[in-house]
């Protein structure tokens, strides 16, 4: 009888350990779910101008080296997904979009995603909610009253506001890098029909720049071109011609007599629709005109 009890006992055990050990084992909880991140810029009920571009800014603490964000814009109405950016680098912490003259005005969220450098995994989302897209009216410096210009100075009356002059920069300033010129830089070169050829060119002389305007702008209502003199490290030495209509296709361009003997070339920026492509012509060393002298 103890034996019996004894070989039923043993039985119970084995079966009960048996069972314990072929249950699945519990999974932890999953640690794949996309992270959340703080947007800086913008915040809810932001203000934005269609044909503009603004600055998305986000905290970089989370985000895994080598990811990339994409930044589009949700108008939940219409159920429409706008991309703005993609790829960009996720530690650089901010950047501008381009919101193009063909995006409609109204209500719309800004989602950013990130992924694992440049594949489809997401590790990290946020969104911002009740972004206003408006559309600007009267933007033109010429349109400004000079009170919109300069608002602390006090409005003039009678005579004296209708002699009131507006003043425009001068475009042989460097002013022109502050007059609507931000654009996103895209890889593209511009195509160069016309260029000054290799060697010398002589200061005081006419030389023909012309260019082609890229694919991407074709359609676009207002294309312009600024004509630079740079160093052979790219700084800007003279500004040649600024915010000329690109469609001319081509331009004479005079190189300054005060300008120092050394090695150049030029450079041609178009811009339209919130993007910018650059050409450079060959590189050339400026040389004096015969019988002149340096004052």
């Amino acid at each position: 009888m103890a034996r019996l009890q004894l070989a039923l006992l043993f039985l119970l055990t084995f079966l009960a350990t048996f069972t314990v050990n072929a249950l699945p084992a519990s999974s932890p909880p999953s640690s794949k779910q996309p992270f959340r991140f703080e947007v800086t810029a913008p915040t809810m009920d932001t203000l934005w101008l269609v044909d503009s571009l603004p600055t998305v800014s986000w905290d970089t603490s989370l985000m895994p080296e080598g990811s990339t964000v994409d930044i589009a814009l949700l108008h939940h109405e219409k159920k429409q997904s706008i991309l703005l950016r993609r790829y960009v680098p996720s530690q650089s912490g901010s950047t501008l979009v381009n919101l193009r003259p063909d995006i409609s005005a109204g209500t719309y969220s800004l989602l950013l995603t990130v992924y694992k450098g440049r594949t489809s995994t997401v590790v990290g989302r946020s969104l911002v909610q009740s972004l206003i897209l408006i559309e600007e009216e009267g933007s033109d410096l010429d349109q400004r009253t000079p009170q919109q210009i300069d608002p602390e100075s006090p409005m003039k009356s009678g005579i004296e506001e209708e002699k009131t002059e507006i003043h425009k920069p001068d475009r042989t300033e460097f002013s022109f890098k502050k007059l609507n010129q931000n654009a996103i830089q895209e890889s593209e070169q511009v195509t160069l029909t016309h260029q000054p050829t290799k060697g010398n060119l002589v200061l005081r002389a006419p030389y023909t720049v012309g260019w082609t305007i890229p694919k991407a702008l074709e359609s676009a209502r207002r294309v312009r071109v600024n004509i630079l003199l740079v160093s052979r490290t790219d700084e800007v030495v003279r500004v040649l011609a600024t915010n000329v209509d690109a469609k001319t296709g081509f331009m004479y361009v005079f190189l300054p007599e005060d300008i120092p003997l050394a090695m150049y070339s030029i450079k041609v920026e178009i811009i339209g629709k919130g993007r910018k492509f650059s050409g450079y012509t060959h590189k050339f060393r400026t040389s004096l005109p015969a019988f002149a002298a340096r004052r």
